[in-house]
């Protein structure tokens, strides 16, 4: 444990097929035992266990051709559609399993964004209540100021 950051780190990475704990079932036992400038005493037992990672893992290509995209995030509507964001201004929406893009944007804001250096339209998160008010929050960095902004979808106009 390093105490400054206070992160629990193995020194090698544990290999579930090759348990290397001493009861060889990949469940770690450690004791944390904290002790004050009083003497006092206190000591906590933590178990880690280490899962198996499922064989097969792939990644293919969802989309191309976009331009700068920096950010996505899966629409919370069990749509199964990501909304990617380009650091231009316009959030497009991604239906993966046709390959394809909706025809309208979800929004475009490239008017409004300044993408000088490493500015631009940042990243979209979703309202836990989505699906019923349609609100979305915005990062980016508007043209009229040298300042980063987040943004509520209502005072967006949605294309």
């Amino acid at each position: 444990m390093n105490p400054l950051t206070r992160e629990v780190r193995f020194l090698a990475q544990p290999d579930f097929e090759t348990p290397a704990d001493a009861n060889g079932n990949n469940v770690y036992d450690i004791t944390f035992t904290a002790t004050d400038s009083a003497n006092n005493t206190v000591t906590q037992n933590v178990t880690i266990t280490v899962a198996n990672v499922a064989n097969g893992f792939r990644v293919r290509r969802g989309a191309s051709g976009l331009t700068a995209p920096i950010y996505a995030a899966g629409l919370p509507d069990g749509s199964g559609r990501v909304a990617i964001v380009m650091r231009g201004g316009v959030i497009s929406v991604l239906k993966p399993a046709a390959g394809a893009f909706e025809v309208a944007d979800l929004l475009n804001t490239s008017s409004q964004v300044d993408t000088t250096g490493e500015k631009g339209l940042l990243s979209i998160a979703f309202s836990p209540n989505f699906v019923e008010d349609r609100t979305f929050y915005i990062h980016f960095n508007p043209t009229s100021g040298n300042v980063t902004e987040i943004g509520l979808s209502p005072a967006w106009s949605l294309v």
